[in-house]
């Protein structure tokens, strides 16, 4: 956060937005930490990452995995890309997302935390 106060001090911020990079809870308790030690409580706001092929029960549990060390939600994102040679085949294991019965079926979870 010091080098990105440094690189905005003149510009007229009101507020920053934690985008989660990586796929578990300890991003979030870092950024949480990071925002709680912060002069500005920056970040104000987190959008986690969520598993959302993976069903409503198991794509609820680790929503509120990430909400149990962070009030901070504002957003859920799921990797939707797939590429053979990307190292990181957890991003998307699947065929099309549209489709999947198992990340439809998560939709609504979404709904129920959203504010």
């Amino acid at each position: 956060m010091e080098q990105f106060d440094e690189i905005s001090k003149d510009v007229n911020l009101v507020g920053a937005i934690h985008m989660q990079a990586e796929h578990d809870v300890s991003e979030t308790i870092r950024a949480q930490k990071i925002a709680d030690n912060h002069p500005k409580n920056w970040p104000q706001a987190f959008v986690f990452y969520a598993h959302l092929d993976q069903g409503p029960e198991a794509t609820e549990k680790e929503i509120l995995q990430h909400m149990k060390h962070s009030d901070r939600l504002i957003g859920i994102r799921q990797g939707i890309a797939y590429f053979d040679n990307f190292h990181n085949k957890v991003l998307a294991p699947r065929g099309h997302l549209a489709t999947d019965s198992r990340f439809l079926a998560s939709l609504p979870v979404l709904e129920k935390y959203s504010r």
